[in-house]
């Protein structure tokens, strides 16, 4: 026994000196990172070269002597290791009880002072969790929070602690907005709002769909015996309004189709006074005027109706016709089999007929440069899989090769990854530059995508710096992981990105997933998490989470699961949805929970539930 003790003691000073040697190679790197980061980066290097090789049997050896230090080393790798080899000198009994008992006092520290470096990195990035758990969560703003301030009090009062707001929708004035409305909020609150906001990037997307005829619907919702459950709704507005449209109001059943009257006929309207009009399909129908405000009416009747813009509307003999119908969103239907061109020229496309081959543009036209036979293409990230058949001067013929049953539509403004193409594309652009600027006087975070290269993390960091010289305020920076060549330099990614005073990383799962491919999304998460947490960089999970419940009110079991293991980072990134402050609020209850039973990777021996209470 004594033997084999001594073995794993050699073993542990052989890792000791394997990890000295790598530090000492990288101390330029080290040396090189923001002081916030020195000890984070050492740690890293340190983590980088005991993951070199399979440790799995000193793993087990140690485990079953009682020293499980070396399965959470992320931490503090030299202070885990110097706890196991203590362990096994205790048990070989060569070394007096006070060295030892020194030695493990020291590990004792040194593991406190990296978790609370980890926590002070992360409390200076993103600010202070709100109640009794540790991992923050991040709302992304939807576009209705620039004019009603209600909507950021409901969703910053549910729990929330970061706003982001997404740079590639609306302008410079609805941001700005959208900040007023949160600064105000959190000063009711009296807390302090970090705000995200998330660059364009170089997004390869979808060309335009041509649109569709402008024709809206209202349907009837009936019981299984036909009996009415809900009837048919217009939300009738004055034309005055236009550029500044109320929206109907939210209620059970269908969703009222909006539209635009003339003022006058509008004024006509009372309540009780019937409305005809011949619907899309030449057939009458009749509503009642339920509801009438200065700024719009609501109308009901018992038949679903198709009403296309400019239709005529009666009520008294008065007529007028309708406007503001917006047209129908068309796509792109495919299945598995079918062919698709895509193309460099950007004029909107019209669906398919039968036995025609598909069209759609692509928004970057080098991309036909890089392209080579049997490439894959991807759509709505992943999950429409097609290969390159063949090539010409700007376009490329596509082939799906995996689909839904049934087929999918890819619309206008489409995600689009390359996993297999070289790509010399700039992570950040003049855009990028200019909308950043525009939000400078209240972004804390700023967010950059698709970066796969140190070069893409010196641009970034260069263009934050600028931006910071021009409004005289610190920003902080998350990188988003999103490619395979990311993940293949993250090492080198974190060092570079660590000589900047506030940083952070974002796992955005959704194109992570379409890069790497679906079934890798089992280790690719795990893998950042460890590599930021060995770095003392604080993580952000995104895409997503709790989707279900965003969109639908109600979550999946599996979504569940998956935002449980989210918390793992030190914040949570919802997506915009109908449900979001439920979510918010369902997000933190099993976060606080989570915060109970783990921390990191290691699961915490809190008292089990009694399940019979």
């Amino acid at each position: 026994m004594s033997a084999c003790l001594n073995d794993i003691r050699s073993a542990l000073d052989a890792l000791v000196t394997e990890i000295d040697e790598a530090v000492a190679q990288r101390q330029d790197d080290i040396t090189a990172v923001h002081d916030s980061y020195r000890s984070g980066a050492e740690n890293l290097v340190a983590y980088l070269a005991l993951r070199s090789t399979d440790r799995r049997d000193l793993q087990r050896e140690l485990t079953a002597l009682g020293a499980p230090s070396l399965q959470f080393p992320e931490l503090d790798v030299r202070a885990k290791i110097t706890a196991a080899r203590s362990l096994v000198s205790a048990l070989i009994g060569d070394e007096s009880q006070d060295a030892i008992l020194e030695r493990m006092a020291a590990v004792e520290e040194a593991l406190n002072a990296a978790e609370k470096r980890l926590s002070v990195n992360s409390d200076d990035m993103m600010g202070v969790p709100c109640g009794p758990r540790s991992t923050r969560i991040m709302v992304s703003v939807p576009r209705k929070a620039a004019d009603d301030p209600e909507v950021m009090e409901n969703l910053l009062g549910a729990g929330a602690e970061i706003a982001r707001i997404n740079l590639v929708y609306d302008n410079a004035q609805m941001w700005e907005q959208m900040a007023v409305n949160i600064r105000e909020t959190a000063l009711h609150l009296h807390r302090t709002i970090p705000i995200a906001v998330d660059l364009p990037g170089p997004k390869i997307l979808t060309g335009p769909v041509a649109d569709g005829p402008r024709v809206g619907s209202s349907t009837v919702v009936r019981y299984d015996d036909g009996e009415m459950r809900y009837p048919s709704r217009l939300w009738v507005v004055p034309e005055y309004l236009e550029g500044n449209l109320p929206e109907p109001p939210e209620l059970e059943g269908t969703r009222p189709l909006r539209m635009m009257v003339e003022n006058d006929w509008f004024d006509h309207l009372e309540l009780g006074m019937k409305v005809r009009t011949a619907d899309n399909r030449g057939v009458q129908r009749t509503f009642l005027v339920m509801m009438k405000h200065d700024d719009g009416a609501l109308l009901q009747g018992d038949r679903s109706t198709w009403i296309r813009n400019h239709a005529m509307l009666e009520a008294n003999f008065e007529r007028t016709r309708v406007r503001g119908i917006p047209p129908l969103r068309r796509g792109v239907h495919l299945e598995r089999g079918d062919e698709l061109l895509l193309t460099a020229d950007l004029t909107p496309v019209d669906p398919p007929r039968k036995g025609e081959v598909a069209q759609i543009g692509c928004t970057e036209p080098s991309i036909f440069e890089a392209l080579k036979v049997g490439d894959p293409v991807l759509f709505n990230d992943g999950a429409l899989y097609s290969t390159v058949q063949e090539l010409g001067q700007g376009e490329a013929l596509l082939r799906i090769t995996q689909a839904k049953d049934g087929g999918q539509t890819i619309y206008e403004n489409c995600g689009i990854n390359l996993p297999d193409t070289q790509l010399n594309l700039p992570a950040v652009t003049e855009e990028d530059e200019q909308v950043l600027l525009a939000t400078a006087d209240f972004a804390s975070i700023v967010e950059v995508s698709f970066v796969r290269t140190v070069q893409d993390v010196q641009d970034a960091l260069a263009m934050v710096c600028r931006v910071e010289e021009h409004s005289g305020r610190a920003l902080g920076i998350v990188l988003k992981l999103e490619t395979l060549e990311a993940m293949q330099n993250l090492p080198e990614i974190l060092l570079e990105l660590m000589k900047h005073e506030r940083v952070g990383v974002m796992v955005a799962r959704g194109d992570m997933a379409a890069e790497l491919g679906i079934m890798q999304m089992v280790e690719a998460p795990r893998y950042v998490v460890n590599l930021c947490e060995a770095a003392q960089i604080p993580v952000i999970i995104g895409s997503d989470i709790l989707d279900t419940l965003t969109n639908w009110g109600q979550p999946t079991r599996a979504e569940v699961t998956d935002a449980a293991w989210a918390q793992r980072a030190e914040c949570v990134m919802l997506d915009q949805g109908k449900h979001m402050v439920e979510t918010v609020q369902a997000l933190s209850g099993l976060l606080s929970t989570m915060d109970e039973v783990q921390r990191k990777n290691q699961s915490l021996l809190s008292p089990l539930r009694d399940w019979k209470s």
